[in-house]
């Protein structure tokens, strides 16, 4: 069985260098294929910038005078100098007063009323403000007469439990006596806890 080769097929890794000689020798000659074949002499390389990727860098060159990626971070561009950054410290300071003033406010909703977009909104509150988006419930209140009724029914379960062994429905002795001591133990937890809970 005859071997099989691997084959790369990653995209090459261009070096500032690369570039620079390909715009360069493209400005001088005017032709893709001379710069392709002064790149093998030069570099001694496998492979060669095609077309496409030469006639990018020498656009880009002719619009910023630079050879480049302006969306790289670096040392000397601590944000992105192709364009401008959205999350500033004015568009942080907004979206904060507007999340104290109406907290419950969904992101699309508070983005229209910003005039920013819904991903910067999102960016801004879980990577700038650190918020995190709680899910509020709403339940009933309770009366008095939901706390009566409470702890009634919590004293009829621990007097049911602890006067019929069958509560529980088990005809197993065994099984019923050891449910019906976890029973009793859950419901008397529960009676007590009724019980605080109401003296709060």
């Amino acid at each position: 069985m005859a071997e099989t080769t691997p084959v790369n097929t990653s995209m090459p890794n261009w070096k500032l260098e690369h570039r620079i000689f390909c715009v360069e020798f493209y400005f001088k000659h005017g032709s893709f294929t001379t710069v392709n074949e002064l790149f093998h002499a030069k570099f001694e390389a496998a492979s060669s910038p095609c077309k496409s990727v030469i006639q990018s860098w020498v656009s880009h060159c002719r619009a910023y005078g630079t050879v480049l990626n302006l969306n790289t971070k670096d040392s000397k561009r601590l944000t992105h100098s192709g364009r401008p950054r959205k999350r500033t410290a004015e568009v942080i300071d907004d979206v904060r007063e507007a999340v104290g003033n109406s907290p419950k406010r969904s992101i699309r909703k508070r983005s229209q009323s910003l005039s920013i977009t819904p991903t910067t909104l999102w960016r801004v509150l879980k990577q700038d403000l650190s918020f995190f988006p709680y899910r509020i419930q709403t339940g009933q209140k309770l009366s008095n007469v939901d706390k009566v009724k409470r702890v009634a029914m919590a004293e009829k379960l621990v007097a049911k439990v602890e006067s019929c062994d069958s509560f529980l429905g088990f005809s197993s002795p065994r099984m019923r006596l050891i449910l019906s001591w976890m029973g009793g133990s859950i419901v008397r937890t529960m009676y007590f806890g009724v019980l605080r809970s109401l003296q709060r």
